[in-house]
């Protein structure tokens, strides 16, 4: 009977578990439900708060179509950019609340904040003959500080 209440109620002080799990590779199927969302939502923002906690699996291998943004008044991306592709690396959930920060599990159980994260940002530029307009070069490292 002990297992059945600690699977009922989950243990004193964890988080609670997410309202739905999607992997990162079906993430458009959520497209649909957030567009319901908002129609009845003052604000994007709130719309998304409500499809909230939710768990994205991210498993290796997986390729996923990213879009870079930056922001800001010196330089922006433009609006219709293309899209590049990530691989992931290594097995992990990423878990959005709407009221702290995003969570990090990995398999284990073991749990990790954005806090728990490190990287850095290079900028370079490169030129080779066959382009007229070389690409400017930007480059992100994140790694977990606990591996």
């Amino acid at each position: 009977m002990a297992l059945c209440l600690v699977g009922l109620f989950g243990c004193a002080g964890a988080p609670p578990p997410p309202a739905r799990t999607v992997r990162v590779t079906e993430m458009a199927r959520l497209r649909s439900e957030f567009e319901g969302l908002a129609e009845g939502a003052a604000t994007p923002e709130r719309a998304l708060a409500r499809l909230l906690p939710l768990a994205i699996e991210f498993r290796k291998g997986d390729r996923v179509p990213t879009r870079l943004f930056i922001g800001g008044n010196l330089v922006a991306t433009a609006e219709d950019a293309p899209t590049t592709e990530i691989v992931v690396l290594r097995d992990f959930t990423m878990i959005l609340y709407a009221d702290r920060p995003p969570e990090f599990v990995y398999p284990g159980g073991r749990r990790h904040g954005i806090e728990d994260f490190h990287g850095a940002i290079q900028i370079g530029a490169g030129a080779s003959r066959d382009e007229e307009t070389p690409p400017l070069t930007l480059g992100l490292t994140v790694n977990s500080e606990a591996d």
